[in-house]
């Protein structure tokens, strides 16, 4: 009677051990692969979002300037120093 009941214990502990690691090893394995695609992608991204930041924070450099704000006034704003007169052109 031993004899029979020790392959069957055995079979079960064996089948409950494969599905207990099959419904969490799978769907994790799963996950960690899904992952790792996206974070390819997120580095990629990340890559350029630097690359960008650093274009921005040149031109922020550039603007700050004294003479990039003075050409600026001048152009867009119309603004002139004290002393000195505007010349427009009048087309006839």
């Amino acid at each position: 009677m031993k004899l029979s009941r020790q392959p069957r214990a055995r079979f079960i502990i064996f089948t409950l051990v494969v599905v207990f690691f099959g419904v969490t090893l799978i769907p994790r394995c799963y996950t960690i692969w899904k992952l790792s695609g996206q974070k390819e992608a997120l580095e990629m991204k990340k890559l350029e979002v630097t690359q960008i930041n650093q274009q921005l924070a040149g031109e922020k450099d550039k603007l700050n300037s004294p003479m990039a704000v003075e050409r600026i006034a001048r152009e867009q704003l119309g603004m002139v120093k004290k002393g000195e007169r505007i010349l427009m052109e009048v087309n006839k």
